[in-house]
């Protein structure tokens, strides 16, 4: 199904709510509506420039969940689900680095649970 401009700007919305409550401030975010070819939406984050860039795919898959949330929600739930990944990005790309002291995941681990201290209530 292909989806109308107005669920890219509900997208785009709470993506920005999200990156406001994970404290992602830092980084420089671009939005794209295009064929995500597999997936419903993604993300992908340098977090060491800080750029991400979050995507909803215009043709949306969304079959198994008409039943329990409507397109609405669901496209909140994607929203949220790719700033989590972009929240991850740092201690992601931190652990698969080849050459990495345990300081810099030390670091990028406390970074996070710090966040989700901030969230988590």
């Amino acid at each position: 199904m292909k989806l109308k401009e107005k669920y890219f700007e509900l997208f785009k919305v709470e993506c920005l709510k999200w990156i406001k409550i994970f404290n992602l401030n830092c980084y420089r975010v671009r939005f794209e509506f295009k064929d995500c070819k597999d997936a419903d939406a993604q993300s992908i984050t340098d977090s060491h420039s800080y750029v991400c860039t979050i995507a909803l795919n215009i043709n949306q898959n969304y079959g198994e969940f008409k039943e329990t949330q409507s397109l609405n929600d669901y496209i909140k739930y994607l929203a949220k689900h790719e700033c989590i990944h972009v929240l991850l990005g740092r201690i992601s790309t931190t652990s698969s680095a080849r050459f990495i002291s345990k300081d810099e995941l030390t670091e990028a681990e406390e970074e996070l649970v710090v966040k989700l201290s901030n969230i988590i209530k």
